[in-house]
């Protein structure tokens, strides 16, 4: 009957194991990807306003645009300068 007992006792902390484990990787997994996601957000917020700034950059220096900087255009576009 002991035998039983340690049998059980192991089979049933066996699975309280794997329970724990999965709902740890299902908890982690959930965090991961909202950190991923905003990260994405935060990346795109950032280039979209290095974007503007080398655009703003570019149409100011094709305003007073001299010899030296209408080589670099080609038929109207000024080639982005990224600081």
């Amino acid at each position: 009957m002991a035998e039983l007992d340690a049998r059980r006792t192991e089979v049933l902390s066996g699975a309280a194991k794997i329970i724990q484990r999965r709902v740890r990787t299902h908890y982690a997994r959930k965090r991961f990807i909202a950190l991923r996601e905003a990260a994405i957000c935060v990346q795109a917020l950032f280039r979209r306003k290095i974007f503007q700034t080398s655009r703003m950059i570019n149409i100011s220096f094709s305003l007073s645009c001299n010899t030296e900087l209408s080589k670099h255009s080609i038929s109207g576009y000024v080639f982005y300068l990224w600081l």
